[in-house]
């Protein structure tokens, strides 16, 4: 483990952001390395002695003492000070209440906004982004929904895109990550220059423009491909591109935009797949006729209760 991946981990524990996975990896280094002698790079010495408390008092939650293998308060002690002196600057930071902004967009809506470092974002329907309101070293934002980020280059600060099990992580470039918490998929693609993802344990894929990766949320596997852009990317232009899209997938979509859940009495019609674009603005059973009709499926709108059904022998 490198010292910026270490810094990264303490940061993450330091604020109670930690995933179970990180909190392990932090610990594994912790009990392979001996303490050691070190020397605080501050004069402050009620500054020292408050990191090192909250340190060894978030590790020793954490450490299991058996028979084979017993941690004195004094050795946890001795490794948060190696901690320290590693990371200095980023314990400095975590002491400080950091100021957190959170933007939503409803569905049916997208939204356009500027982040303190000068990076575009637009965020799609039902979206939410979470973010400090100031960026320090790192910049990092958390997002559940769909967002194309815009990056704009500072050297030495990486933009990182925190989702569900994965962080998407880059210096300059845009992109787009797709991390609804109702589905069991997140999507990645790159419009120009290139990202690195990865989950808690590895780097998962570089990715290169016009390539998406998809991660299973189920098995943990991620798999590289070619991407359409207009399927990818359009929908920040207000419209709704699917590629060869099963309409099941498509009817989630659907969902967002028109504030509508859909039913399937049969569900041999969630697997009917379409290449299709419509305008975002075009009403929605104005769609569903293009769509069902092409395979002989039928529809209603519940306009009371915002329910879609769907019946019908589909595309068999």
């Amino acid at each position: 483990m490198n010292q910026e991946e270490l810094s990264y981990l303490i940061s993450q524990y330091l604020q109670g952001k930690a995933t179970p996975e990180e909190e392990e990896q932090l610990l594994n280094w912790y009990r392979n390395n001996e303490p050691e002698t070190v020397e605080w790079v501050s004069d402050d010495v009620n500054e020292l002695q408050q990191v090192k408390e909250r340190v060894a008092a978030g590790l020793t939650k954490h450490i299991t003492t058996s028979k084979k293998k017993r941690f004195s308060i004094g050795r946890i002690a001795a490794a948060a000070s190696i901690l320290i002196l590693i990371s200095a600057g980023v314990y400095l930071l975590s002491l400080k209440p950091v100021e957190y902004l959170t933007v939503s967009t409803p569905t049916g809506k997208i939204r356009q906004l500027q982040l303190p470092d000068g990076s575009v974002v637009w965020l799609n329907a039902a979206t939410t982004i979470r973010y400090p309101k100031s960026f320090n070293q790192k910049r990092t934002i958390e997002l559940d929904g769909e967002a194309y980020f815009d990056v704009k280059s500072s050297a030495g600060e990486p933009f990182i895109v925190v989702t569900r099990s994965i962080n998407t992580r880059v210096l300059g470039t845009a992109f787009n990550v797709k991390s609804y918490s109702k589905e069991n998929k997140i999507l990645v693609a790159v419009a120009e220059g290139k990202v690195q993802v990865a989950d808690s344990s590895s780097t998962l894929a570089t990715i290169q423009p016009r390539q998406r990766l998809t991660y299973n949320l189920q098995d943990g596997k991620g798999i590289l491909s070619k991407v359409n852009n207009a399927d990818a990317f359009s929908w920040k232009d207000g419209e709704l591109s699917f590629d060869t899209q099963p309409l099941e997938a498509i009817a989630l979509v659907l969902e967002r935009w028109y504030n509508v859940r859909f039913e399937f009495k049969d569900q041999v019609l969630k697997s009917c797949t379409y290449s299709a674009t419509f305008n975002s603005n075009k009403p929605l059973n104005e769609i569903l006729t293009l769509l069902c009709d092409v395979n002989n499926i039928h529809f209603n709108i519940d306009e009371t209760n915002r329910i879609v059904k769907l019946w019908g022998r589909g595309c068999q």
